[in-house]
């Protein structure tokens, strides 16, 4: 998400006193958006869509060691983050 801070906000969303989380965002010379949902403060999952050539980059930046692929899709278990570090609902730098 670092790499998206700066990037225009398209959406967000924030219910349920916290519960329940979304936010779009878009790369400002392209057409790629990524995404995240957060739901009960503990599960997440987050993707992108629009360009090819950006979904790919970032996809290689996903694909570390202990990335697991099922088909089109990468994942990994979640890593608990300090306070400061998650960024992922941050809406400004």
């Amino acid at each position: 998400m670092k790499l998206v801070l700066d990037w225009e906000l398209v959406l967000y969303g924030e219910t349920a006193d916290g519960f329940f989380k979304v936010i779009i965002k878009k790369e400002p010379q392209s057409t790629c958006w990524p995404w995240a949902l957060e739901w009960n403060k503990n599960y997440r999952i987050i993707g992108l869509f629009g360009n090819k050539e950006c979904i790919e980059s970032f996809d290689s930046l996903l694909c570390e060691p202990n990335v697991k692929r099922v088909g089109n899709f990468t994942y990994r278990r979640q890593i608990p983050l300090s306070e400061n570090e998650d960024i992922l609902f941050k809406l400004q730098a």
